[in-house]
């Protein structure tokens, strides 16, 4: 209601208003299943009534928002065709910049997998001495002994978390050059396009709904995965 004040629309704020009660009204309503004659007459007229109300609200609506698409429209015109030469643009530099990106990705990828296979090496080997320590530790006596054997332990304990961590920490092989303009980022993901639609397998694929209409509205029955029922349609005037 605000907004229509703010805009200067009081005529269709008072068309709003004056109906404002009934829509109070009728979201009240509990609709049950209708049984006999009356209260289907009832209903049929209280149908009626919501339909009127509906369609002046959106006469009102499209009345209200007509001056804006209209300036909206012709503002896309302008702008559209100049963003679609641009898009054609982005699209070529993308397309020519893909293999590049591409190869430089898998080399960091793999420059970093290898780093991480060297790290996970040199901790293996720490956590061996860890654990060789903490043996020899453990077959000597003495407190101090002890001490130094449960430290050892504690210490390979630590290191086998920290493998497990490498391990698991994800691989940023995102590839970034700074240009004039900015900073440029290359991330690599797997996309896709279909090029032979009859051989896409089923799982893949989802009912569409005009297809299916337009079988049951032409006589069909019975489709596998489709519940086919009646339904009563109400016309009002």
């Amino acid at each position: 209601m605000d907004t229509l004040k703010r805009i200067g629309q009081p005529e269709i704020l008072e068309k709003i208003q004056a109906v404002s009660a009934e829509i109070e009204y009728f979201k009240t309503l509990e609709v049950k299943e209708i049984t006999d004659g009356e209260n289907y007459r009832i209903a049929g007229d209280l149908l009626a009534r919501v339909k009127m109300v509906l369609k002046s609200l959106e006469e009102s609506r499209t009345e209200l928002k007509a001056p804006a698409l209209s300036e909206g429209k012709a503002i896309d015109k302008t702008y559209k065709p100049i963003a679609d030469n641009l898009e054609v643009v982005r699209r070529k530099i993308e397309v020519g910049m893909w293999a590049y990106a591409i190869a430089e990705n898998k080399r960091k990828e793999e420059a970093i997998r290898k780093f991480r296979e060297e790290e996970n090496k040199r901790l293996e080997a720490e956590k061996q001495k860890m654990l060789d320590l903490a043996v020899q530790q453990a077959e000597q006596t003495g407190a101090k002994s002890e001490t130094i054997g449960i430290m050892a332990m504690a210490a390979a304990e630590n290191i086998e978390t920290d493998q497990q961590a490498l391990k698991n920490k994800k691989i940023n092989s995102a590839v970034t050059v700074l240009g004039g303009n900015g900073a440029t980022t290359a991330s690599i993901e797997w996309t896709f396009e279909v090029v032979q639609p009859l051989l896409v397998p089923r799982e893949f694929c989802e009912p569409v709904d005009k297809l299916i209409r337009e079988a049951v509205k032409g006589g069909k029955r019975e489709i596998a995965g489709v519940r086919i029922f009646e339904k009563a349609k109400f016309s009002n005037r």
